[in-house]
């Protein structure tokens, strides 16, 4: 596993690069996963990184915002921010 921590939003962003990398790599591999922290810092990578030709169908993603036991419908849930702010 490798963790990219940067010290502002915008300076994680210019590692989009590497970080797609990784990425790709590892979801061809059948080893796609990632991690982001809480907050809102994650959207600028995200808005990015869907830039990338990555096929996310095989990338797992694990987002600590979430809360267990609730409903993909829930308004809460983050699979719907990330729908809306994407």
């Amino acid at each position: 596993m490798e963790i990219i921590i940067s010290e502002t939003k915008q300076a994680l962003v210019k590692k989009r690069p590497k970080g797609a990398e990784l990425i790709r790599k590892l979801s061809t591999e059948g080893r796609g996963k990632y991690n982001v922290a809480t907050g809102a810092s994650q959207f600028e990578m995200f808005k990015e990184l869907v830039k990338e030709k990555i096929d996310w169908s095989l990338v797992t993603g694990f987002h600590l915002d979430e809360y267990i036991g609730l409903s993909k419908e829930h308004p809460a849930h983050f699979v719907n921010t990330l729908k809306k702010g994407l």
